[in-house]
């Protein structure tokens, strides 16, 4: 445990060298946010009140909270992943690494925990604002929202295990082959994941407020781990070293 929270830490330092990385992430999760507020305020939120009931409008500031934990954490796989990760494997930081008593499995894990950690941060603080905003001025309460298990489950611990598989699933592929494949996983994961589940929510298909919804969601994070199992014969330090002299 203390070499991954060793690892951890020097990973994170890694990745918050790169502050135009870190403003490049902070400005796009900052123009989603605002997006997604004056979206679901203006288009959604406001037409409908005058005609339905407040268990609906909890609903309509569920699925906006979890539309906005999906966006905000994704986000972060698409711009912090690959440049760090490249930088080091020309440094040749990893194979310092590999030549440590730490396990490929080890630098793996604690590797896709440095980066799932300030997707989940912006991730979890984010929603939980615009909920606590949108509850406090179209709700009688601030936290009628919270009292829907299914919605707090979905969006503040479903989507972040998704999250830290996806990690998990791009590190696996960025460290034993081209970062930029990795790269490319998590930037069409984003659009795909959250086109489907907005059109889900949406046309009624499914329901945030149901154990269906968040078994689905489980269930997604099951299938990205499972790849990794998969091919986890690949996953060898001999391959590791390889792909940092291309």
């Amino acid at each position: 445990m203390r070499r991954i929270m060793a690892i951890i830490n020097a990973s994170l330092k890694s990745i918050f060298q790169f502050k135009s990385l870190i403003m490049v992430y902070l400005g796009i999760a900052l123009i989603c946010t605002a997006v997604i507020g004056i979206v679901g305020a203006k288009l959604i939120i406001e037409p409908a009140s005058g005609r339905i009931d407040e268990n609906t409008l909890v609903h309509y500031i569920g699925i906006l909270g979890y539309c906005a934990a999906v966006v905000l954490t994704g986000i972060n796989y698409c711009v912090l992943f690959s440049v760090p990760l490249t930088r080091e494997k020309v440094n040749k930081n990893i194979e310092s690494l590999l030549a440590t008593i730490s396990s490929i499995k080890e630098i793996w894990i604690a590797k896709s925990i440095a980066l799932f950690l300030p997707g989940f941060l912006l991730g979890t603080i984010i929603p939980l604002f615009l909920t606590l905003i949108f509850s406090s001025i179209y709700l009688s309460s601030s936290f009628v929202v919270f009292s829907n298990v299914w919605i707090v489950l979905c969006t503040y611990f479903a989507v972040q295990v998704i999250y830290l598989c996806l990690s998990l699933l791009i590190h696996f592929v960025g460290l034993i082959g081209n970062t930029e494949a990795g790269n490319v996983i998590a930037t069409i994961f984003l659009p795909v994941f959250a086109g489907l589940v907005i059109n889900l929510l949406a046309r009624h298909i499914l329901d945030i407020n149901s154990s269906v919804f968040f078994i689905s969601n489980i269930g997604l994070a099951v299938i990205l781990f499972i790849v990794c199992i998969m091919f986890r014969y690949k996953f060898r330090k001999e391959k590791i070293i390889l792909s940092c002299q291309k």
